[in-house]
């Protein structure tokens, strides 16, 4: 394999005495110098780059001793090469990489090197240097044999790493650069002419920076080595050059047998079932619980998580320690078949235990990988009850309204204690029964946020234990009518890397808060947001709304630059550029919102990129336990925003599919999911997204399409919407101010 090796040289030239009218300044010495850089090359680096490195787009920084940025330059090529840097004298540090990002791209080398001594800057004096510029990523291909292609009418492989995934269709040639961090996860998809589909995948540990892994999927009876066919890799070294890895991958077709499959059986609901082991003392009989396990492909390892008070002393077993989860009741499996095969849990629900006089869930999470390496994985949970008469349950809080939960041997008489802390009591009659596991729920209110309750489970003579909860007070969403604007700066990365200022709805000095596609788009003076102060809603204090614009962003003739949505989201930049974006979706909130209100009004374009039809613009809002990472590059996967997302737990969308020449109000309800509110205390993060397309994120929509939002607003109070097709739909609210 040929290698390269590129070099830095720097001259430093003396320069000239400056002469003044001043006296005193005639005799001083000139303390400052000129640096020239040049770039050569030489037959050195581990691998083989596709362009040389005087073709490539490299920023120079120059740090001082102190390590302090004193000069960057985002182009070598147009602000360096010829020209002469005036410097300080001084020692300095170079450093030199590619414009580019160092996630996965298609045939794109990420360079770096950097002086390794101190660049004594002298007066008067000529100092040479040298970097040394590497490839410091991964480079990887893939191949498929003649006789695999003969044999499946489609195939692809999905290659990535915690910096990003590319997909290698089945006519994709091109090497892909990865950044050279933790393993390497190759996940190949066939189609076979019956039409059955099926999924491989094999995983690289450790992967190293400046080799060449190619990988080779053949069928079993291709070469030497059938009986390892659906082992791991068969590795091997080129003789030619030691960091020229072969990963040969064979198939055997009749070890295809499909993913694995994990289904519950028996009584669970949601993946979860409810049991009291006892009643007044007497032992009950656990319903129906299993497991139908089938992995076809045979088993190569099962994992449990466990999150249960009996578990904590074995909080994850494998089979290699099956055995000590045996003998906590955890049924035991047959990992040599290829049959299916049956948990049964009853075993289990007889050892697992509520958590003293208060009720337990036992969760656990199985994760099973078959020999192809194909992996599913279930959640299940067991909800034990004591035997008392009356428990009060953990509380499902809001901002101004809760849902109380208690357990009762006889419900008839089944109410609620509630009152403000100090103050007088409130019987809650009016709750709603299951008679099937013996609960009952009472909706309740105008609560107060800032104050403490107290709440308490009764059932005739019969009482719970008294819990407390506090009503948290809502943060205010700043600038949540677009009335605040600023001018910011960011850097970009790609091809026209540098610093530009955007125009953001932040109010100067403060963090950001909201955010858009400016940042990328002023890359050549465009702009997807805008300040309107013209035609916004006539409301008090209004003063201006905002506009977003779709448009192609970039040059065209440089074939850099997209279709681009205009946007306003509540989150941060990650990275913006030429090649694309990646985002983080969500802002911390402490609050329940039920309802997104405000007012928009949409000029529909027709899409002219990437489709065809009407644009549609689209305003939601999220709630989640964590922020959510969206990319859209040019190259590679985009990642979308998910409102299924296992961190999602409350969604609300309005998607406009026509023009509205007039504002107009809207209100957008948040559902919450079903058993998916957070415990209190759970950090809580609010995306608020308005775009002029919809599918923007995916490069698709139309130059014409326009959108206005403005005088945004959130409501708290309680909204039978938020309910729908939930645990809670159809409760009675009850407000803690009435009588009952």
């Amino acid at each position: 394999m040929v290698r390269y090796t590129y070099f830095l040289t720097y001259c430093l030239l003396c320069l000239c005495w400056l002469f003044t009218a001043c006296d005193d300044d005639k005799n001083s010495l000139a303390s400052t110098g000129y640096l020239y850089l040049g770039v050569e090359e030489d037959n050195s680096t581990l691998t083989k780059s596709v362009k040389p490195v005087t073709d490539e787009s490299l920023r120079v920084y120059l740090l001082s001793s102190s390590g302090d940025t004193v000069k960057t330059y985002d182009d070598y090529l147009e602000d360096v090469k010829g020209e002469k840097i005036l410097l300080p004298v001084g020692n300095y540090q170079v450093l030199v990489s590619s414009s580019q990002t160092a996630g996965a791209a298609w045939e794109a080398p990420f360079y770096a090197g950097k002086t390794e001594e101190p660049l004594e800057i002298k007066s008067g004096e000529i100092t040479n240097a040298t970097v040394t510029c590497k490839i410091t990523n991964t480079k990887v291909t893939v191949s498929y044999s003649e006789k695999l292609k003969a044999t499946f009418i489609d195939y692809c492989d999905t290659v990535s790493t915690e910096s990003g995934t590319l997909i290698y269709a089945r006519d994709e040639y091109r090497a892909g650069y990865f950044v050279s961090e933790g393993d390497l996860t190759a996940r190949l998809y066939l189609k076979n002419k019956d039409g059955n589909e099926f999924t491989l995948q094999r995983v690289i540990r450790d992967i190293k920076p400046q080799y060449h892994y190619n990988l080779i999927y053949q069928l079993s009876n291709e070469g030497d080595g059938d009986e390892e066919a659906g082992a791991d890799f068969d590795i091997s070294v080129s003789d030619e050059d030691p960091t020229e890895i072969n990963c040969t991958i064979s198939i055997k077709e009749e070890e295809l047998a499909g993913e694995p499959k994990l289904t519950l059986q028996g009584g669970f609901e949601e993946g979860k079932i409810t049991f009291r082991p006892q009643v007044d003392g007497v032992a009950q009989t656990p319903p129906e619980a299993s497991l139908l396990m089938e992995v076809p492909g045979g088993i190569q390892s099962v994992t449990v998580k466990a999150s249960s008070l009996q578990f904590e002393d074995l909080p994850q077993f494998d089979l290699d320690t099956w055995n000590l989860a045996v003998a906590k009741g955890f049924p035991n499996i047959d990992a040599e078949t290829t049959e299916a095969q049956t948990l049964d849990f009853t075993s289990l629900l007889n050892k697992l235990k509520p958590d003293g006089n208060k009720n337990a869930t036992h969760t656990f999470v199985m994760t099973v990988v078959d020999k192809q390496y194909q992996q599913k994985e279930i959640s299940f949970s067991f909800e034990i009850k004591a035997d008392v008469k009356v428990t009060t349950d953990k509380v499902v809080l809001w901002t101004s309204f809760a849902v109380l939960k208690g357990t009762a041997g006889n419900l008839e008489e089944a109410s609620f204690i509630v009152r403000e802390k100090g103050g007088s009591d409130k019987q809650i009659k009016s709750v709603t029964k299951n008679e099937a596991d013996g609960t009952f729920t009472a909706l309740i209110t105008d609560l107060q946020p800032g104050k403490t309750y107290e709440y308490q489970a009764v059932a005739g003579e019969d009482e719970g234990s008294v819990e407390t909860f506090i009503v948290a007070q809502p943060e205010e969403v700043p600038n949540l009518g677009f009335e605040e604007w600023s001018e910011r700066s960011g850097r970009t990365t790609g091809a026209l890397a540098g610093t530009y200022s955007y125009w953001t709805s932040n109010e100067g000095g403060k963090d950001i808060y909201w955010e858009s596609g400016n940042l990328g788009a002023a890359i050549n003076g465009n702009q997807l947001l805008y300040q309107e102060t013209t035609d916004i809603v006539n409301a008090p204090n209004n003063k201006s709304a905002a506009r977003l614009v779709s448009k192609y962003v970039g040059i065209a003739a440089l074939n850099l630059g997209a279709f681009s949505a205009g946007s306003i989201f509540s989150g941060i930049i990650k990275e913006a550029g030429s090649g694309g974006a990646t985002l983080s979706y969500g802002q911390l909130h402490n609050g329940f919102p039920t309802k997104l209100e405000g007012w928009y009004k949409y000029e529909a374009g027709d899409i002219d990129y990437n489709g065809s039809g009407k644009d549609k613009g689209m305003i939601y809002v999220a709630l989640m336990t964590s922020t959510q990472i969206v990319s859209s590059p040019l190259s590679g996967t985009p990642v979308r925003f998910d409102p299924k997302a296992s961190v999602v737990f409350a969604y609300g969308e309005l998607v406009i599919d026509q023009t509205v020449d007039v504002y107009t109000q809207f209100s957008i309800p948040l559902t919450y999911y079903e058993g998916k509110m957070p415990d209190t205390g759970t950090p809580v993060y609010i995306i608020i997204m308005a775009t002029s397309s919809k599918d923007g994120d995916v490069f698709t929509g139309s130059t014409s399409s326009v959108m206005y939002v403005d005088e945004f607003s959130l409501d708290y109070s309680y909204n039978a919407e938020c309910f729908n097709g939930t645990e809670y739909s159809g409760l009675t609210p009850v407000s803690i101010k009435d009588n009952q």
